[in-house]
């Protein structure tokens, strides 16, 4: 699946929200699978998207792909990186997950791990 295409489907969620104000996350699964959450504040964006990763996790499902974040704060729209305890938790998930392609605006080839803004530590080793 299109980086596009999962931005059209983060897209159609942000629309449908009632207050239209927030960011939307869209996982694609090695299974092909595609997960969205949206969240309006950083407390909702933890409970909701730890809730997905787990429904993901019950399902056999922890090897995510690709990600993409889309925002919409009044009329600023575009796309952002996920934080950095998000990031953690899918390394947590699945270390391979490392590995998992992001977009940003007019980059399409960054991976978890070349964002330098997250420290993941295994056995005192950092490791992305």
């Amino acid at each position: 699946m299109e980086f596009e295409i999962m931005i059209k489907e983060a897209e159609k969620v942000l629309d449908k929200s009632e207050n239209a104000e927030g960011v939307v996350t869209s996982f694609l699964t090695d299974k092909g699978n595609l997960y969205n959450d949206f969240s309006q504040s950083f407390e909702d964006e933890f409970y909701k998207v730890t809730t997905v990763l787990k429904d993901m996790i019950a399902t056999g499902e922890t090897r995510i792909l690709k990600l993409v974040c889309v925002f919409k704060f009044g009329k600023h729209k575009g796309l952002e990186l996920p934080s950095g305890w998000y990031r953690r938790f899918l390394y947590d998930m699945n270390n391979n997950n490392l590995n998992t392609k992001v977009i940003l605006q007019g980059k399409d080839n960054l991976i978890i791990k070349d964002i330098r803004m997250i420290s993941i530590i295994k056995d005192g080793v950092f490791v992305g």
